[in-house]
């Protein structure tokens, strides 16, 4: 959701110029195997073997070609004409969805890491780790205990403090987006007190990024102490995070109550308000790429707009799961689409998982129908929404 490049990387030519660069995009995984078995020199040799074997494990295909990637490996390593030179294997429109390079950050960041033709132990570990967590059903309903258990079980010793110390630069990074991503999800605070030993030993090594210190910030407000978040910016100002909002919450303990935050137009406060779920009415989980694509192209659309202005509510994660930021940014951009942030996933218990986005048909707090998937504007897409506006009554004949 994070930043060497490795000694061993080579430096790539600009986007279409490298020898091995793909004639047809790769759009399955057996043409994946097919390309490296051909081109024993590829962009993909950039990344550090750990990364590069990462990267490679977290593509996903479907019938319409690459749907799922894992940005930060490259965003992480690689320069901006290396990333781009990666994604254009996978075709143009791909391509549009390149991160912004973290490289520099990066490697001003590690300097103390082991030179090896492999994945040190820690590192070893940590991919092991880090590919089982691709194995779990992105819609399995205890999704998030199983990602707890797998850190647990294969990750858990080694943010012990004497542990953190014989670890590498490198190998602490990659520790401190583990600790982040477990932390982020499950809020306990074993895994909170593991993402603040990395820290803590990042500050020991003069290694603290922005990144670290905005994570911070994060997780207290995934905690709701939205008192000591604020602080965070006034401790560490060289950090340059964007202002928090005002939050009013006049609800507060209130049981059997779905809520969200809801943004004021200014960007300046997050007001929690109750959500009548009763109405037959569209839900949409929302908040990547793809959610804003949707967003975007509904918003415009002569029959879906107008529907989904009056009927749908898009939803992003709490703050601290999801960058209010991000949130600001959208609601500017998409007036008519706006997103409101839950305040607790489990309010939301009737929706069954997070897909994003899924477009949720609900009525008495159940869920009546749904679909998922937005991607290019595939008319496709739109089809099978609105054969589930029709099934549901919610659109009658175009």
């Amino acid at each position: 959701m994070k930043r060497l490049l490795c000694a061993m990387a080579l430096v790539l030519a600009g986007p279409g110029e490298f020898a091995g660069a793909a004639e047809t995009p790769i759009e399955s995984r057996a043409a994946l195997e097919a390309y490296l078995a051909a081109h024993p020199h590829s962009p993909f040799d950039a990344l550090s073997p750990g990364a590069r074997e990462r990267f490679l494990y977290a593509l996903r295909f479907n019938e319409r070609g690459l749907v799922g990637m894992d940005p930060n490996e490259l965003a992480d390593e690689l320069d901006d004409a290396q990333i781009h030179a990666v994604l254009e294997l996978f075709g143009p429109t791909v391509l549009t969805y390149a991160p912004p390079s973290r490289a520099e950050e990066t490697q001003s960041l590690e300097r103390r890491v082991t030179k090896r033709e492999g994945l040190g132990p820690a590192e070893r570990r940590y991919t092991d780790w880090y590919k089982a967590t691709r194995d779990v059903p992105a819609d399995a309903p205890d999704r998030d205990a199983r990602l707890a258990a797998l850190f647990d079980s294969q990750l858990g010793t080694l943010y012990a403090p004497s542990e953190l110390r014989r670890v590498d630069d490198h190998e602490l990074r990659l520790l401190r987006v583990a600790a982040r991503s477990v932390a982020l999800r499950t809020h306990d605070q074993r895994h909170v007190d593991a993402f603040h030993r990395v820290f803590e030993e990042r500050m020991r090594r003069n290694l603290v990024s922005s990144d670290d210190i905005a994570t911070l910030r994060e997780l207290l407000l995934a905690q709701r102490r939205f008192g000591e978040a604020r602080g965070i910016g006034n401790k560490y100002p060289t950090a340059k995070l964007p202002p928090l909002p005002n939050f009013s919450d006049e609800i507060g303990d209130a049981s059997g109550v779905v809520t969200v935050w809801r943004l004021d137009p200014a960007g300046k406060r997050l007001t929690r308000s109750a959500v009548d779920v009763a109405p037959l009415q569209i839900f949409v989980t929302a908040s990547c790429h793809f959610s804003k694509e949707a967003a975007r192209d509904i918003g415009a659309d002569a029959v879906l707009g107008p529907l989904f202005e009056k009927r749908a509510q898009w939803l992003v994660a709490a703050p601290g799961d999801e960058p209010i930021e991000d949130v600001r940014g959208w609601n500017a951009e998409l007036p008519r689409t706006p997103v409101a942030m839950i305040y607790d996933r489990a309010e939301w218990s009737f929706l069954p998982h997070w897909n994003m986005p899924t477009f949720f048909v609900v009525r008495d707090g159940k869920v009546v129908d749904s679909v998922s998937g937005w991607a290019g504007g595939d008319p496709r897409d739109r089809a099978a929404l609105v054969a589930v506006l029709k099934r549901t009554g919610l659109l009658g004949a175009e």
